[in-house]
């Protein structure tokens, strides 16, 4: 399970953290990950689910649930295994040419947002450093916060194409 070749993103800037985050832990070719949902209003007042947490299990189910407790710490967590296949289905699911866009709701510093939408940009296969990936983003000051690692590779592995970049 890994993210189809032709899957559109769009991404959704949140102004507060989600009331609620339904969770559930999933297996990938790349290991297990934990896949959280939300439900988001879209500038056009339509509800939707957005993709809220992806991370990757690092020593186990228990440590990777606590750390994304601390990372959502004004949100509720709750197990919901039905609900996230859905959106997992949609996102890992095959190469579906004509899929609706899968929606991922980010917060954070306007600098962290920006490094999101840095990162969808990047075309399937591509690599830069994080040298490059500062460069292309225009950040003056934040050099050291996208890496200190010219050697090490940003590789886009999603084909994510972005639609809009906030509602």
């Amino acid at each position: 399970m890994w993210i189809a070749q032709n899957t559109q993103v769009h991404l959704v800037t949140l102004k507060d953290p989600p009331k609620t985050i339904r969770f559930s832990f999933l297996e990938t070719k790349f290991g297990q990950i934990m896949m959280g949902v939300s439900d988001q209003i879209t500038g056009d007042l339509k509800a939707q689910v957005a993709i809220t947490v992806l991370h990757f299990v690092d020593k186990n189910i228990l440590s990777t649930y606590n750390e994304v407790r601390k990372r959502w710490p004004k949100s509720e967590l709750w197990k919901d295994d039905d609900g996230v296949k859905l959106v997992a289905d949609k996102l890992f699911g095959g190469d579906k040419e004509n899929s609706d866009a899968v929606t991922i709701a980010i917060f954070g510093t306007d600098f962290q947002l920006s490094v999101w939408r840095a990162l969808v940009d990047m075309k399937m296969g591509e690599t830069c450093t994080y040298s490059q990936l500062w460069h292309g983003m225009r950040w003056q000051s934040s050099f050291r916060a996208t890496g200190l690692c010219p050697k090490m590779e940003l590789r886009s592995t999603t084909g994510a194409q972005p639609s809009s970049s906030s509602s």
